[in-house]
């Protein structure tokens, strides 16, 4: 139940999922971008053989599309078809791209194996995180590399102080301790380790410095339903909500945000 929640609501299509993005990119601190710096880390050979889980919008493959090898093949899924359908129009016609409906979930593994699996700032929403990774294990050739992205306790604390101080309720801590809590920088390498013996945590030095109220409220509103039946904040709230960062902000005309994220890289030995 809590999954059809966020397929058909948080996950129905990208507009969500881009609100975060935007926040992150536009007012990012690092001069390298998101994208580009998690896609360096990626050891592709000239024959990969890649899938990815949960792609959202596509937005990596997007950014470095300048950097994919035509004999790479890559399987881009997510078990939204809006995600997908969102992702096949923002990347465009990319060789050696396909897409497919998966949910990692329920994925029953085959024969098939692949050099490279890619799971980004998704674990943290399965609840057997254990069999998602041991599925993982089993589909990698040997010396392949499974890659996975996530955030840290202390990733957007200010925001969290900004809406407990409005709301007078802890609804967003609710949904984003809930997705550390489950899988982050801190406690993630363990629950890889179950299964793969050679893990390395590597850290994205970031922050935000935000400019625009209006990109910040509509982050705000793209996390409800993060965490199924969880709401932050009512949409009839939206413009008083606008009112209350725009105060804060007068000061400095800006609010810092701290953020805290990086990814796993774990091979196959």
């Amino acid at each position: 139940m809590k999954e059809e929640i966020l397929k058909n609501e948080q996950y129905k299509n990208s507009k969500n999922f881009d609100a975060r993005i935007l926040i992150h990119s536009k007012y990012g601190t690092n001069k390298t971008p998101w994208p580009i710096w998690l896609f360096h880390l990626y050891n592709f050979k000239n024959n990969a053989k890649i899938i990815e889980f949960g792609c959202g919008n596509g937005l990596i493959w997007k950014v470095n599309s300048f950097r994919i090898n035509p004999h790479w093949n890559i399987i881009l899924s997510d078990f939204s078809q809006g995600m997908i359908e969102s992702a096949k129009q923002f990347i465009g016609p990319v060789a050696g791209i396909t897409y497919q409906i998966i949910d990692l979930s329920e994925y029953r593994v085959n024969d098939v194996t692949y050099t490279n699996v890619i799971a980004n700032h998704m674990l943290y929403h399965l609840h057997n995180r254990e069999a998602a990774i041991e599925k993982i294990y089993r589909m990698l050739e040997i010396d392949g590399e499974f890659y996975c992205s996530t955030i840290g306790m202390e990733n957007m604390k200010e925001m969290k102080q900004l809406i407990a101080e409005y709301t007078g309720n802890e609804n967003y801590l609710q949904v984003l301790g809930d997705i550390s809590n489950r899988f982050s920088l801190e406690n993630g390498e363990e629950q890889i380790s179950t299964y793969f013996k050679n893990v390395k945590k590597i850290e994205f030095e970031d922050a935000l410095e935000i400019t625009d109220s209006a990109d910040l409220v509509n982050y705000v509103f793209s996390c409800n339903n993060l965490k199924p039946g969880i709401i932050v904040l009512p949409e009839e709230q939206r413009e008083d909500f606008k009112k209350f960062i725009d105060k804060k902000m007068l000061e400095t005309g800006k609010i810092h945000i701290t953020k805290s994220s990086g990814t796993f890289i774990a091979k196959k030995e």
